[in-house]
């Protein structure tokens, strides 16, 4: 489930939450609410992304640019479970 809120500056951000309310992605902020609203429809959509991962985290890139960053996580095991979640709640659903 998307969150979708405005950070005190006025910048805009969401938060992609897994089945279990689980924190998997906070965005990066934007200037404007359309523009945080275009990247959630590519990402609901099933629009290509990369993930980048690093010792405890990970970040989610489309188009060349880096959307979204995961909180860090205890270990390598539960941040692969949390890629594992993302690519699972951004599968579209087939009709």
């Amino acid at each position: 489930r998307f969150v979708s809120f405005r950070e005190g500056d006025g910048s805009f951000r969401f938060r992609l939450l897994a089945a279990d309310g689980e924190q998997l992605v906070l965005s990066r902020k934007f200037d404007d609410r359309p523009a945080a609203g275009q990247v959630t429809k590519q990402l609901q959509a099933g629009q290509p992304l990369a993930v980048r991962s690093d010792e405890l985290s990970f970040s989610v890139w489309l188009d060349g640019a880096c959307v979204a960053d995961s909180p860090a996580f205890a270990d390598s095991a539960a941040r692969d479970a949390a890629i594992e979640a993302l690519r699972v709640a951004l599968t579209p659903v087939q009709d």
